[in-house]
């Protein structure tokens, strides 16, 4: 890692922290401190130890990234993961340069007792790179196509769409049919609530977001704009300027973006509307495919008065054949895989990529959710675009946690008489296709009874919250009348255009071990939306939902 201009702090979650260098336009993941092991076990182990320990658990995470992940999405939305050695005495130092930048929460908890929100091991030597994609990136080759110019700033938009359908009926215990019909993260909304965790409910829910449906789409960005939690962040050439920790006027950061200099009354009030038009043609990009590759070349798209491709002949060059991405064109599906599905959702043996097969389901509709204009009509949310991408992985999550719980359970039992069959089954890497991609794409072993079924399903599953958990980056920059861009754009209504890049991250592996949090929070969550509903039903008051 060559540090070429100031490092700064962008974000952290519980496990990372992510610095940025204005001078190379990428962003460095480093890993906080006791992420894995056990506070005991870190006083326990040698400086070079836990150098090596660090080390092998991001090449880990970049080769799942690499072998699990990529393979099963069109690879323009996911950047090349690198390893980067850091300079001698960085992890010591930089914690204290970028303290202002952080999360009064986060900062002052390292000098609690609380665990939650660790610091950077000083024996960390490396980091995970990334292009920053808070500006416009070509991410298959990794390249920074913002400009930097004053006058035409970059946006961006983060945002952490979270788990996009709910279980098939009859799928699932009786006493958790709830979720049949409201989804994951409203439940989850309810226990956030009694924990006092937000001072105001979101109002967004995913299965609105996923629809294909640009009303419904376009209410659930309303609703996380207005309650971002930490679904939604937005940043001005990579300075955070909206969402939970900093909220500048949202309207005025909009207005600089487009560059307007007379906004009156009335276009404040529609330039929100405006800029998420916008962020939804970018969600609903296709992108168009080279000989099977995916490439930048778009096919325009009229939707709902925006279009999106490329200023220049978007035709065939080089002599390379050009096709649209074909792929399943509905609002909903049961289930998704890199291969054709059988009637009961799951996949079938086939050489046949996913994009050439569909099938078609009604809507799904959450009864949380605050969009109430539904209708029986049929929407299409594109397989090839990234939602469509995300909704793809996240839908090998048939089973769901209660039933893939007893499968772990069981592995779990296993793993105690034959602790070394967790290496055979690589459960804690390394994350290889033939161990970790083949369940995702292969048909499932036909005796549930075995061990390797329950291993398999397991897999998927973990493989399925990675997806659950990832967020969204969208970068706009708006072009110049005069520019000879030839890049993907997105145009207005008012025949603006913009260059755009839209891409998938936080695609950490989800350790094997972690199904048991999993079912312990699924099982507080119906239990405080339980509560409310009894609560609801006696008529006494409540402050939340």
């Amino acid at each position: 890692m060559a540090v070429n201009g100031n490092v700064s702090f962008r974000g952290e979650g519980l496990n990372n922290l992510v610095l940025t260098c204005s001078g190379d336009k990428k962003v460095y993941r480093l890993m906080k401190k006791n992420t894995i092991v056990s506070h005991q076990d870190h006083n326990n182990h040698s400086d070079k130890e836990r150098t090596e320990k660090i080390k092998q658990i991001l090449e880990n995470q970049v080769e799942y990234v690499e072998h699990v992940i990529r393979p099963q999405i069109l690879k323009q939305f996911i950047a090349v993961h690198k390893i980067v050695t850091l300079p001698d005495g960085f992890a010591e130092t930089i914690e204290s340069d970028i303290a202002d930048g952080r999360p009064v929460f986060r900062s002052q908890s390292l000098n609690s007792n609380h665990n939650c929100h660790k610091t950077i091991d000083p024996a960390t030597k490396c980091a995970v790179m990334l292009p920053d994609l808070c500006f416009v990136t070509d991410v298959e080759s990794n390249q920074c196509l913002s400009d930097d110019c004053p006058d035409r700033p970059t946006i961006s938009v983060e945002i952490k769409p979270k788990k996009g359908f709910m279980p098939e009926t009859g799928s699932l215990p009786e006493e958790s049919a709830i979720k049949y019909s409201v989804c994951k993260f409203c439940i989850h909304q309810r226990l956030k609530a009694k924990e006092g965790r937000w001072t105001k409910t979101s109002h967004y829910c995913p299965i609105d977001l996923y629809s294909g449906n640009r009303d419904r789409m376009k209410h659930a960005l309303y609703a996380m704009c207005e309650t971002p939690q930490n679904n939604l962040k937005m940043c001005m050439n990579g300075d955070e300027v909206y969402g939970k920790n900093v909220k500048h006027d949202l309207r005025a950061v909009l207005k600089e973006f487009f560059g307007d200099k007379n906004t009156n009354g009335i276009k404040k009030q529609l330039i929100l509307s405006e800029f998420l038009d916008l962020i939804l043609d970018a969600l609903l990009h296709v992108p168009v495919q080279t000989n099977g590759h995916s490439s930048l070349l778009h096919v325009p798209v009229q939707t709902n008065g925006h279009s999106s491709g490329n200023k220049s002949d978007p035709g065939p060059s080089n002599g390379l054949e050009t096709t649209e991405a074909k792929g399943p064109l509905c609002s909903h599906k049961t289930e998704y895989s890199l291969k054709p599905r059988s009637p009961d959702g799951l996949p079938q043996t086939s050489n046949s990529p996913v994009v050439n097969g569909h099938t078609h389901q009604p809507c799904q509709k959450c009864s949380q959710s605050s969009y109430h204009l539904f209708n029986d009509e049929n929407f299409n949310l594109p397989h090839t675009c990234i939602l469509g991408q995300v909704l793809a992985v996240q839908s090998l999550d048939k089973l769901d946690i209660e039933c893939v719980y007893p499968l772990f359970l069981k592995v779990k039992e296993h793993l105690k008489q034959h602790p070394k069959d967790g290496d055979k089954w690589s459960l804690f890497g390394p994350f290889k296709e033939d161990s970790w991609l083949r369940p995702c794409i292969d048909t499932v072993i036909e005796d549930k009874e075995s061990l390797e079924y329950a291993v398999d399903m397991v897999k998927r599953h973990n493989v399925s919250k990675t997806l659950q958990d990832c967020s969204l980056m969208v970068a706009l920059q708006r072009l110049e009348s005069s520019s000879d861009y030839k890049g993907p754009l997105l145009t207005d209504c008012h025949g603006r255009q913009y260059k755009f890049s839209v891409s998938i991250i936080d695609l950490d592996y989800k350790p094997f071990n972690k199904v048991q949090k999993w079912h312990d929070l699924e099982r507080e969550m119906l239990k405080a939306y339980r509560e409310k509903e009894q609560l609801h039903r006696c008529g006494q008051p409540s402050s939340s939902v």
